[in-house]
């Protein structure tokens, strides 16, 4: 992915890394409430601490090389999967209040947001 298409991708990466750092402390002050639940927690907390980082570097590279490999994009795509997925199961288990919380609800929305066709090199 190259071009003007990487500002609107490099702030959708943003706004997810900022919500995926901001969500850690308070998924684990859930692992009190919902004990039976601590595995599912568990996987969501590592989950958002990988996107973070996945995010910072996709950010980086849309600043200093203007460019997004296929490969790491792919990486993207399968890390919104798999953390939509654990906040679909959690949706199942915690109450409303709690789900959005720890912004699932936030966090599947940018996830969700599809990339520009354009840009789709894969």
């Amino acid at each position: 992915m190259e071009g003007k298409i990487l500002y609107s991708f490099r702030e959708k990466c943003e706004e997810l890394g900022l919500n995926c750092h901001k969500n850690v402390n308070r998924i684990l002050s859930m692992m009190d409430s919902y004990p039976d639940s601590c595995k599912d927690l568990q996987e969501y907390t590592k989950c958002c601490l990988n996107m973070e980082k996945l995010c910072s570097y996709l950010c980086d590279c849309c600043c200093n090389c203007d460019k997004v490999s296929k490969f790491i994009l792919q990486e993207y795509k399968l890390k919104c999967d798999c953390i939509m997925e654990i906040c679909d199961r959690l949706m199942k288990i915690l109450s409303k209040k709690d789900y959005s919380y720890i912004r699932c609800d936030t966090i599947k929305k940018i996830c969700n947001k599809k990339i520009s066709k354009k840009s789709k090199k894969i």
